[in-house]
């Protein structure tokens, strides 16, 4: 009998030490989740993202993101013009018209010259900065900028965005 509890003991102890350490779901079923993965991103950090025409630059930033009720986002509203956010024109668009990029929009090549007349001086070809100044992609939990197909002229001649409860503009 001594050898039956102690299985018994042993089978219980195994039984409830795997559920502790691998645990995933809450006393109501619901699955918990303990870490971001690769593919994801924080939603609350693509507010304010800039996004750029396929040229690199830029014509807007990120104003808005909505969601449908399954909280999946479908609307990426865009803060086309004004100054420091103010004044800009926004315009909604399907969130998949956005192409998204973890790698630095590439700054100005640096032109480098000198009074030598070697490459690089007054009046020589000019020369682009060292590699070692050039922006390189960081890991971060959101992208760096998105892309869209579309120039900032386009996007300026759309129709504005208006949220719901928003009076809309008389019609012309």
């Amino acid at each position: 009998m001594g050898t039956r509890h102690v299985v018994f003991v042993l089978a219980t102890a195994a039984t409830l030490a795997g559920p502790v350490f691998a645990q995933t779901k809450g006393d109501n079923g619901v699955q918990f989740v303990t870490q971001e993965t690769d593919n994801q991103w924080r939603g609350s950090k693509l507010i304010g993202i800039n996004v750029y025409d396929p040229n690199n630059e830029k014509i807007g930033s990120i104003r808005e993101i909505l969601t449908n009720t399954d909280g999946n986002p479908e609307v990426a509203v865009i803060g086309v013009g004004g100054f420091l956010g103010l004044g800009a024109k926004e315009v909604g668009l399907p969130f998949k018209a956005l192409k998204w990029s973890n790698e630095s929009v590439a700054p100005p090549v640096a032109l480098v010259s000198s009074p030598t007349g070697a490459p690089g001086a007054a009046g020589a070809p000019p020369v682009a900065a060292p590699a070692g100044m050039r922006r390189t992609p960081v890991k971060q939990d959101y992208p760096d900028h998105a892309v869209l197909d579309m120039t900032k002229d386009q996007l300026t001649k759309a129709p504005d965005f208006k949220f719901a409860g928003t009076p809309s503009a008389a019609p012309k």
